[in-house]
């Protein structure tokens, strides 16, 4: 132990074991757009998406239309007597039109709701980034030095001493 003693001494201890470390570093840079979580926080492709739902909507969605669709229509204009007429024009191309009108609202409705749930998960990203306390201040209080205590003495005998004789 030293003659004055040593001062407090403020250290800064880690809140967060090292994979918690990196999951935040992670989080923090899928939000800006970068790293294996960038997708998850708002990577929104177009392209991947028309590619998607061409694949998984339109494509099934026209297969049954041309498969299924149309030559029931056929049938029934067979069945009437109105092959090749006006009608039959008609009843195809307004199915036609209500086949597009139906892929584009369900576009519509994947397109929004797949951006919506990625401006979820950048939300909650930013809530687990900005509110996880990472650090801790640790106050470690200095010890006072035997000189310091010895003065200490002195004094309160001094005192003790200067009561004694008034």
């Amino acid at each position: 132990m030293s003659f004055l003693g040593t001062d407090t001494k403020v250290k800064s201890a880690s809140l967060v074991d090292k994979n918690q470390e990196q999951m935040l570093n992670m989080i923090t840079q899928g939000i800006q757009g970068k790293g294996p979580l960038a997708q998850l926080f708002g990577g929104f492709n177009e392209g991947t998406f028309q590619q998607q739902f061409k694949e998984g909507v339109t494509n099934p969605a026209l297969k049954d239309f041309q498969e299924n669709v149309l030559p029931m229509l056929q049938e029934k204009f067979i069945s009437g007597n109105q092959v090749g007429g006006s009608g039959q024009k008609q009843g195809f191309n307004k199915a036609g039109v209500d086949l597009q009108s139906k892929l584009a609202e369900l576009m519509y409705g994947a397109r929004n709701t797949e951006k919506n749930q990625l401006n979820q998960n950048a939300i909650a990203g930013l809530g687990i980034g900005v509110n996880k306390q990472t650090k801790e201040n640790v106050v470690i209080p200095g010890q006072e030095g035997w000189g310091v205590g010895l003065a200490k003495a002195g004094i309160g005998a001094a005192g003790q001493i200067f009561k004694a004789g008034a």
